[in-house]
């Protein structure tokens, strides 16, 4: 979403509670500008005003969705279904009272309002709109959640399976935008302003689809201006395990031109299938999450904005293939962030692109229309209808520009403005948004980016303000120079000459008895010598490509799936590299050793809810299969419940893989806690061996940790006797000498 500026809240009051100045707490949530400009806009009828404010002064509802990629997406759903939910109706039955005692405590509370109705309903919902139940909204606030006792364990529950990627906490409008760009497995998907990730996880969930191919031929560019940002949206995509996406860092106005080299005298310059434009915005839609904008928000910061609004939408389209669409789209519900961009964006490609009526697509979601006419408020609170006014006011001239106020009714009407969506936050309990789908036409001549540019090819449109120009090249506009970044270390990909295929990888293809087929010219490593290497990372042959053809004009920060680790086997003559959780699903089809198929539900719970479970104690088919499969060697090895030929419905299987690790007599599984937990609530397990498990590899986690640190203590002084020592012998030495050059001269 649009991202606004660090600004210190002097506008609030102190309040009783002691609590310091400029705390949610104590932000009086009125703004008589906003209301007034909102007010005469006609966004809605007169008569829903009043629930509009209003709405705006509650905190927004928690609300999450489903991972829909994953192979136990379906069992997830039950879990919340039969578990969670029916907790939940429970506690606000049975404990009703503590539970509206505990919120009224803690303040921003949801549950409050639900609770205290007279007709009580569910305090969750399904999201209509949304496919196949996979997102849910549940009336409870920030606040209810961290803070009130009686839902610790919901709040547990959604922490450890977003960490697990099997669900991700997103605001409900977020949601909208990637179900309407349609993203299939096999594009090629821009998402320009990514950070903190929410939307780009959506996209790369849509790529993987096709549940019976682990790496599909499309894939995401996830792009943000700032470089710190980059490493929170680097955090939110890594639990998805895909190899099919790429972080880089630019300024998305002017993003450089991605090449793939055909050969060594061609390329190609890569235009997207699908583009997100969320640009950077004023967030005057965001009143229920950032309630420090009640105090913040003036009309002025909406014009300020408008300018990096505009070039934003106008790379994208640069950028978009001949029959693509992209989404433009902000947190905002300014018509001067919203549909004046998008009407300068159609006048400046006009005949080029069109807005797609995109209303009927997810029919269970209430919007309303966007605006044919608008006007814009003056610092005072004057409001303007056309630039002419502005003449009469010349400090406004700076800020208020013509490309900024509507066009004739008619102009607008031709170009279907109307088909722009706004989303109103008093209508299905949200926060307030707006989208535009966008199609570029299918005649339009897809022009060689790199060939324009190389040429040195200018663009001849201007950006601010906006008009309609048809002789125009699209190259890329100068980079700005970036400060304050961190070093990255170089992606380097494996060829014949490096180090790893020469000497550890006919080790790793040895004890895994990985077939000849593995796509090698996929895996990377971040190693600036290629030497002592200790992860190894995936990426799919796209992605590849456009990395090996891109390094000299593209800041990477982050791409690939970790599959292999370096780790110490003492005692054996054995591989030293470990296979890691986060990439069994891509090497698993590959592996012809060290893999052991579970067929029984019991030997799985045993595993599962033990620390080292012994191997004598296992079924006798798991102990000749790991027999078999390890060859007695110690290490890594998966153990799975997949079967080694697919049924036709992958949908009717349950398909749970991890890496364990074999010992002389015992195995130990290498997942967390979480994980154990999840497999075995889906497996049914009853919840007092679950919380045995929990506690006792806690505890056992625990002694180990003080185990090594009094180790690592006993270490640490050695280290210290060691440098005590040879500072003395150092000590020694010098006095020697300094004796020694006070006898030379009587020597003499």
């Amino acid at each position: 979403m649009g991202r606004q500026r660090n600004r210190r809240n002097k506008n609030t009051e102190q309040g009783d509670s002691g609590n310091k100045k400029g705390s949610y707490e104590t932000i009086i949530k009125q703004n008589s500008m906003f209301e007034s400009y909102y007010k005469q806009l006609n966004l809605m009828p007169e008569s829903e005003f009043d629930q509009f404010i209003d709405t705006l002064k509650q905190p927004l509802p928690l609300t999450f969705r489903i991972t829909s990629f994953k192979s136990y997406a379906s069992e997830t759903l039950r879990i919340i279904k039969e578990k969670h939910f029916k907790y939940l109706d429970e506690v606000t039955t049975e404990n009703k009272e503590e539970v509206l005692e505990a919120a009224a405590k803690k303040g921003a509370s949801l549950i409050l309002n639900q609770l205290g109705q007279e007709s009580q309903s569910q305090i969750y919902k399904c999201l209509e709109w949304y496919p196949n139940e996979l997102a849910w909204q549940v009336n409870l606030s920030r606040q209810d959640v961290r803070k009130n006792k009686h839902f610790a364990e919901f709040k547990q529950f959604l922490i450890n399976q977003t960490d697990n990627g099997n669900l991700s906490r997103q605001e409900a409008v977020s949601m909208i935008p990637p179900l309407l760009l349609d993203v299939k497995p096999d594009h090629k998907v821009l998402d320009m302003c990514a950070a903190p990730g929410s939307k780009t996880a959506q996209l790369i969930e849509f790529l993987h689809q096709d549940k019976t191919n682990s790496v599909p031929t499309g894939l995401v560019v996830a792009n943000d201006l700032e470089n710190s940002r980059c490493y929170l949206l680097m955090h939110q995509l890594k639990r998805l395990e895909s190899p099919n996406f790429m972080i880089i860092n630019h300024d998305s106005s002017s993003l450089p031109n991605f090449r793939i080299d055909l050969d060594e005298n061609a390329n190609k310059s890569v235009m997207y299938d699908r583009i997100l434009a969320d640009v950077p915005c004023s967030g005057d839609g965001t009143f229920r999450k950032n309630v420090d904008i009640w105090t913040k928000w003036n009309f002025a910061h909406a014009c300020n904005l408008h300018g990096i609004q505009f070039r934003i939408a106008k790379r994208a389209v640069e950028l978009l293939k001949p029959g693509g669409l992209m989404v433009y789209s902000t947190c905002s519900l300014n018509p001067v962030e919203n549909e004046s961009v998008v009407h300068n964006l159609l006048e400046l490609f006009k005949g080029e692109i069109e807005i797609v009526d995109a209303r009927d697509k997810l029919p269970a979601l209430k919007t309303v229309n966007g605006l044919l006419k608008w006007n814009i408020m003056g610092k005072k609170g004057e409001i303007f209808e056309n630039f002419k006014q502005i003449e009469e006011h010349k400090q406004y001239s700076h800020l208020l520009r013509p490309h900024m106020f509507p066009p004739e009714e008619s102009v607008a009407k031709e170009l279907h403005l109307d088909r722009c969506i706004r989303v109103l936050p008093h209508h299905q309990d949200t926060g307030g948004f707006f989208i535009t789908l966008i199609r570029k036409l299918p005649i339009v001549k897809q022009v060689d980016l790199d060939k324009e540019f190389l040429s040195g090819g200018n663009d001849t449109r201007e950006t601010n303000p906006p008009d309609a120009d048809t002789s125009r090249t699209m190259k890329a506009p100068p980079a700005k120079k970036l400060k304050h970044v961190y070093e990255e270390n170089p992606f380097q990909f494996m060829d014949s000459s490096s180090q790893f295929l020469q000497e550890d990888w006919p080790k790793v293809k040895e004890f895994f008895g990985i077939r000849d087929d593995f796509p090698l010219n996929q895996l990377l490593t971040r190693n600036k010598k290629g030497e002592n290497i200790k992860n190894v990372y995936f990426v799919s042959k796209e992605i590849r490509q456009m990395t090996e053809s891109n390094g000299d004009r593209i800041k990477f920060i982050n791409m690939g799936v970790p599959i292999f680790s370096r780790a110490e086997i003492k005692g054996q003559n054995a591989c030293e590299l470990r296979v890691l959780q986060e990439g069994i699903d891509i090497v698993i089809d590959y592996f012809t050793k060290r893999l052991v198929r579970l067929k029984q539900r019991s030997d799985l719970v045993k595993i599962l809810s033990e620390s080292m479970p012994a191997l004598a104690e296992l079924s006798d088919d798991v102990q000749e299969q790991i027999k078999a499969q390890c060859n007695g060697l110690y290490g890594s090895f998966v153990l799975t419940t997949k079967p080694e030929k697919p049924s036709a419905s992958l949908a009717d299987e349950l398909n749970i893989s991890f890496i364990a690790w074999l010992g002389k007599a015992t195995i130990r599984p290498l997942i967390n806690v979480p994980t154990r937990n999840f497999f075995l609530t889906i497996l049914s397990v009853d919840k007092a061996i679950i919380d045995e498990m929990t506690r006792k590899i806690k505890e056992e986690d625990r002694m180990n940790s003080e185990k090594s640190l009094k180790t690592n203590a006993q270490y640490q002084e050695k280290l210290r006797q060691l440098e005590a020592n040879k500072n003395e012998n150092q000590d020694l030495v010098t006095n020697d000498q300094q004796e020694q050059k006070i006898d030379e001269p009587m020597n003499e």
